[in-house]
This record gives C-alpha cells, sequence and structure tokens, in this order.
C-alpha cells in the first residue's frame, strides 16, 4: 500500500467511523472508553491517521458497523486498497468531500481527482460539475488541481454539447497548462481541437490538434497519437485539404489497428475517412469504408459514428443512381443524428434530405427543421443553407411575406461565420450594410 492510498483510505475510515458515531448518537469520549482516548478518536475521525487494524476491529464492534468491520479484517490481511474501497462507494466519496468543514489538504485534492477521473469516465456530467465546483472553490489558481477541475469541467461541456461551458473552462486550464501533467496536456489540446472543429473554427481546431498530435508522439502514446491524428485529418478536410486528410487519416487509422486503439476512436477514424472517400470522388475506397465503419460504429454503439456513415453512404448511393436505397441511407441518418443531440449532424442530415422529399412543402419542412435546430448555436454556415433553402422554396410555393425575412436570415448567418473566422469582422462593422437578427 502507498503512502498515498493510506492517506485516502485514513480518510475514508475516519469519515465512516464519525458518520455512524453521530448515528448512534455517542460522543468521542464514550466510543474512547476501553479503546483508547478522545484524542485518539478526533485524530482517526480528521482523516490524519488510520487505524491500526486491531484498533478498528474493537472501534467498528462497539459501533456495530458491517463496513468498518470489513475494512478491519481487510486491513489486518494488508488487502485493503484504494481500489477495494472505491469500487461501489462513489456516494460516500463525494459526501467526505461536500461535508468536509474546513481548509482542504492535498488527500481531499486528490480525492477530487480521482472522482472527477471515475465519473468523467462514466459520463455522469453533473457530478463531474459538482466535484470541479468544489475543488474549485477549496483550491488557489496556481495549485495542479485547479487546471485540473477546469479541464474536467470543459471536457463535461463537450460531453453535455455546451460549447459555451467547454470553451470557458478549456479556455481556462489553458491558461495554467504548466501545472498539468505531461498526459493530461495533451488530452487538453485534443479537447480544445475538438471543441473548435464543432465550432466550426478550424484555423484553430487544427493547431490546438497539431498540438496534440505532437504531445503524444513524444509520449509515445500511440493509440492517443492515432486519435489525435484522427482529429487533425478530419479538421483538415474541413478546411477543404483533401489530400493532406487523407493521408492524416490513412496514417490514423493504419496506427489505430496496430497499437489496438480503443475502438470508439477507429470508428471515428473510419467514418472521417468515408467523408474524405467520397470528397476525392474514390467511391471504391469510400464504399469499402462505410462497410468497415457501419460495423465499427455497431460495435461500440458510436451513434456519432454512425450518423456520419449512412450521411455519406446516402451521397455515394444518390451518385450512382440508387435513389431508393440513398432514401433509406437517408433515415437512418436522421434517426441517428437525433439520437445524438448533435446540432450540426441533425442539421446537416435535414439539409440532405430536401433534394430527397416528393414535395416542395415537405422540402421546406425539412429545411425549416434545419433552420429551427441551428437557432442560437454556433452553426451558421448550416443555418444559414437552411434559410436559403427556406426563402428559396417559399418564394417557388409563392408566398412572399417569408421570402424577405428567412433571404435577411441566411445573410445574417453568412456574416457571422465570415465575422468569426475571417480579418474582415471589423470591417463589416463599419461598413452601411446593415445587421439582419435570424
Amino acid at each position: 500500500m502507498t503512502e498515498s492510498d493510506r492517506e485516502l483510505l485514513a480518510v475514508v475510515i475516519g469519515h465512516q467511523i464519525r458518520k455512524v458515531r453521530v448515528e448512534r448518537d455517542m460522543s468521542q469520549g464514550e466510543l474512547a472508553t476501553g479503546i483508547g482516548s478522545q484524542s485518539m478518536i478526533s485524530l482517526f475521525e480528521s482523516g490524519r491517521q488510520l487505524p491500526y487494524p486491531e484498533v478498528l476491529c474493537l472501534i467498528a464492534d462497539r459501533l456495530h458497523d458491517e463496513s468498518l468491520q470489513e475494512y478491519a479484517r481487510q486491513l489486518a490481511k494488508d488487502e485493503l486498497t484504494w481500489d477495494s474501497v472505491s469500487i461501489a462507494n462513489e456516494d460516500v466519496l463525494l459526501d467526505i468531500l461536500q461535508t468536509h468543514r474546513g481548509r482542504w489538504h492535498d488527500v481531499h485534492h486528490r480525492l477530487a481527482i480521482r472522482l472527477c477521473e471515475y465519473f468523467y469516465m462514466r459520463k455522469e456530467t453533473k457530478v463531474v460539475q459538482q466535484i470541479c465546483q468544489l475543488l474549485v472553490e477549496h483550491t488557489e489558481t496556481g495549485h495542479p488541481s485547479y487546471a485540473r477541475a477546469c479541464f474536467y469541467n470543459g471536457s463535461t461541456g463537450l460531453l453535455d454539447a455546451d460549447s459555451k461551458r467547454a470553451e470557458h473552462w478549456l479556455r481556462r486550464a489553458e491558461e495554467y497548462a504548466d501545472t498539468l501533467d505531461d498526459t493530461l496536456l495533451g488530452r487538453l489540446w485534443y479537447n480544445l481541437g475538438y471543441l473548435y472543429t464543432t465550432m466550426d473554427v478550424q484555423g484553430i481546431a487544427a493547431w490546438h490538434a497539431n498540438r496534440a498530435v505532437d504531445q503524444f508522439y513524444r509520449l509515445q502514446d500511440f493509440p492517443r497519437y492515432a486519435k489525435s491524428l484522427g482529429l487533425l485529418g478530419a479538421i483538415q478536410g474541413r478546411m477543404g485539404r483533401q489530400e493532406d486528410a487523407r493521408k492524416t487519416l490513412e496514417l490514423a487509422y493504419e496506427l489505430s489497428v496496430k497499437w489496438n486503439a480503443d475502438y470508439h476512436d477507429r470508428a471515428r477514424i473510419e467514418a472521417s475517412l468515408t467523408v474524405i472517400y467520397y470528397l476525392l470522388n474514390d467511391l471504391d475506397a469510400a464504399i469499402q469504408m462505410i462497410d468497415r465503419a457501419k460495423k465499427s460504429a455497431a460495435e461500440v454503439g458510436d451513434a456519432i459514428a454512425e450518423t456520419i456513415v449512412h450521411q455519406v453512404l446516402c451521397l455515394v448511393l444518390r451518385k450512382l443512381g440508387l435513389g431508393e436505397d440513398a432514401r433509406a441511407a437517408l433515415r437512418k441518418s436522421l434517426s441517428s443524428a437525433y439520437n445524438t443531440g448533435n446540432v450540426p449532424l441533425i442539421a446537416y442530415s435535414e439539409l440532405l434530405s430536401i433534394g430527397h422529399q416528393e414535395t416542395k412543402h415537405e422540402q421546406l419542412e425539412a429545411a425549416i427543421r434545419a433552420f429551427n435546430v441551428t437557432l442560437e448555436t454556433p452553426s451558421h454556415i448550416e443555418h444559414a443553407l437552411a434559410a436559403e433553402s427556406a426563402a428559396c422554396l417559399y418564394e417557388q410555393i409563392g408566398e412572399q411575406e417569408n421570402v424577405k425575412k428567412y433571404q435577411q436570415a441566411a445573410l445574417s448567418g453568412y456574416r457571422r461565420y465570415v465575422d468569426r473566422n475571417s480579418m474582415f469582422s471589423h470591417l463589416i462593422k463599419l461598413l452601411p450594410i446593415g445587421h439582419h437578427e435570424s
């Protein structure tokens, strides 16, 4: 047992002793009678000392508590470990942090970070946010735990598709990046790259993704290196650098197979490759990769990868003149897109569906759905395309009163994109061209 584990176990056992003693309406002095001193009980309850097995056994018998009795048995056999205590005791560990009064010590920071990691892996974002808030409140900004709290808080924003919260906390973590360990630093660069590509700020996204690639290559962490290459390749594709994207993604795929990377990561890489092969008009390669990506996405239950694959499949089948099969793929892409809750994917599938609707009114409904789902989101291009499509369709069915409204909304969306991604934002504000809100 490491010294770090001893300190963590002392806090957990001390918390349990105090909790049960209070429930039994027993004072520290009463508990200590025949066992030791009141100050010894106080020392245990504060978590500053791990009890000897025989002493803990006496305390457990006095309190008639099975958890403490089991801790005593394991401690006597030298079988008590942090893992054995933490499994199935997350609520107890969280209660320790929430009920602790006074200044946090290093052991509380370590406990909080371990809980952050645990609940983050389980995607329990609300719990992670609670712990991160406690960390921020009890930690000075220069402390390594502060940057970690910011990282996990921002990363839960990505899981919740809350780009504002994600950007706020990930950028805060970036301010104190020098306090992070090398692996977490690479994960920070990766998550910032992922954030900005979803916000369609591809230049900044590529810069962060490149840093993640360099970091994990330097660490010889090849599964994460492959994952970062996959992100970089997807970004290159979105920037119109299709040949670069192909080379990057094919290397990412090769490494993900060689180093047995996480299957979720491999599914995303395969999905990104289907897009690039289609854009390069390499339909044979696209179809071959679609088959692989469909299987991978289904195996790991990745709805995002599944959506992308069916979007590309729809495009490929449409180009091959297989309209009915293309519509079937489109229906699957729409279903899985809505399951993800991912706004850009939903909007893309809805926009893609416009050309497959039989009537103008059905086309208009699809355009309006894409328009509404992208309201007040960073998906400005999708919003503008939906608005422009709606304006054209309203004009075709003779409802002129809505044409100008959606034309102005389209212009506003395009301008927002330019404002965020180009050097002309300052100039636009100086020109007498008006501002149109959607």
